[in-house]
Order: C-alpha cells, then structure tokens, then sequence
C-alpha cells in the first residue's frame, strides 16, 4: 500500500493554466467496465497534474467529464505519432493514524496484458524552526518528490491480478505471478531489475502475449 504519513499537496507548479497550453479534444478512447468507448479525449501533454482526477470526453457532439472512480476506469490518447494511456488506481493515504482511498488516473509506462503505472507525487511539511530549544516563530517549509509503481494484469484467467496494487519491490518474486504463463521469459529474469529492465520485461511479455491472442482468433477463423 502507498502509506503517505504526511500530508500530500499536489505540484501546484504543474497545474498550469488550461487555456494558455496546447489543449484540444484528441483522438482517443474511454473504458467503460468491459466495453471501449471510440471518442475525442480533452488532452494537455503538459498539464499531467490536472490529468490525475478527471477526463473529459466529447461523445457524438456531448463534452462530458467524468472523475477518476467513476464509471470511467481508463482512458487513452493519440497525440501527434505518440499514445497516451491512463488507468483508475486506489492510492491509500495516511494522514496520522487515519487512512483514506484516493483514486486517480495514473500514466500507463506500459500498457497492454500487463499494465505498468507510475505515480509521482511530492510531500511538503511545514515546521517551525527552533533555535536553543525554543521554538520561533519563523516556519521552515521542505518537499520531497517520490514516484511510485503499481501493476495490474487484464486477464480473463487470473481474475485476482486485474486490480492495480503497489509494486512493493522489483524482484522476480514479485513479477513472476504476473508472467508465470510465459515461462521461457520468467526463466529469464534475473532476481532484480531496474525500473528500465522491468518496462523492457513488460514490454516483451505484452508482445508475446499479443501474439498469443492473434494466433487464436487466426485459427477460430482458418
């Protein structure tokens, strides 16, 4: 789980203004439970922040916008030679002893079979300075950047992996239950791997398991 012990505030520097960004309807589409929506997608490249919490489409001549943990699960983007694919997630916050769910749109580093999300976020805290034991006071404020991983696996035959979960470390330990039906691929893995090395295992499996799939529905249509 994403325990944040402090309190999360968004990059108020990468909520940019709309209207002065390049942001148009793209050509995309929308998830809706099992069924994919063909529709124009409200989209700013630069604007990721803003894409977190909601999305607005534009359906036969109707804008509408739907928040993330909505009926609306994901949503993808063609832009300019370059896709852009975003799941619903359930981050868990902790503010004290107390815990909340936040869902959020995150980016896909790999979508397909296996999808591949990353969460960056900053935390800022605010004190007040001491000096000699005794508090002044002057306030101190500090942010750290943190970016985090969650994976989910769309498959019909292992229902149990399809909700996107905190990617606790990259070790094979952790991965294989997701490529375990491609064996020659997680005999390859080594016991570690990087953020770098796991996209590119991602990828791989993704291909392998598309291919899978075209060579049945080639052989239900021989």
């Amino acid at each position: 789980m994403n325990r944040l012990i402090l309190i999360i505030t968004l990059i108020t520097s990468s909520v940019l203004n709309l209207h002065s960004q390049d942001t148009t309807f793209k050509t995309g589409y929308a998830l809706k439970g099992a069924d994919t929506i063909f529709c124009k997608v409200k989209f700013c490249k630069e604007c990721a922040e803003l894409h977190k919490h909601s999305v607005t489409l534009l359906v036969e001549n109707e804008v509408v916008s739907f928040h993330a943990g909505g009926t609306i699960t994901g949503y993808g983007v063609y832009d300019k030679g370059n896709e852009y694919h975003y799941g619903a997630v359930d981050i868990e916050i902790l503010l004290g002893n107390q815990s909340r769910y936040q869902t959020l749109f995150l980016k896909k580093i790999v979508a397909g079979t296996i999808s591949f999300y990353e969460h960056y976020y900053s935390i800022t805290t605010t004190k007040r300075t001491t000096i000699d034991g005794v508090q002044q006071q002057k306030t101190e404020t500090t942010r750290k950047d943190y970016t985090t991983y969650y994976i989910a696996k769309t498959d019909s035959s292992s229902p149990a992996l399809s909700k996107p979960v905190l990617l606790e470390s990259f070790r094979k330990k952790e991965l294989e239950r997701y490529t375990s039906d491609n064996s020659e691929l997680t005999e390859r893995m080594e016991k570690r791997f990087s953020v770098k090395e796991l996209i590119t295992i991602l990828t791989e499996y993704n291909n392998w398991s598309r291919q899978k799939k075209n060579l049945v529905v080639y052989k239900q249509t021989d």
